[in-house]
């Protein structure tokens, strides 16, 4: 979990990078997210959607299952929850 939570903290801090040229501090994923431009913001949203929420959800069922822990599907919901992890 911590490792998912660093690569998505990366992840956001390029983007933030190639479109402002600075490196955010911090590692907050949601207070990252939320830097982008909304063009940006949106691909991320419609990627994760149509990509990430699609091909995990039978995995995502059976984890809950058996955890009986909810996994979050949206993208700003999940990013607080994991971000509370770093």
């Amino acid at each position: 979990m911590v490792i998912g939570a660093l690569t998505i903290e990366l992840f956001l801090k390029c983007f933030i990078c190639l479109e402002t040229g600075n490196v955010p501090r911090g590692h907050n994923l949601k207070e990252l997210f939320d830097q982008p431009a909304p063009t940006t913001q949106t691909r991320i949203l419609q990627t994760w959607d149509n990509d990430i929420v699609i091909h995990r959800a039978a995995e995502w069922d059976r984890i809950e299952a058996s955890l009986c822990q909810k996994i979050f599907r949206d993208l700003p919901t999940a990013l607080s929850a994991a971000g509370k992890v770093v």
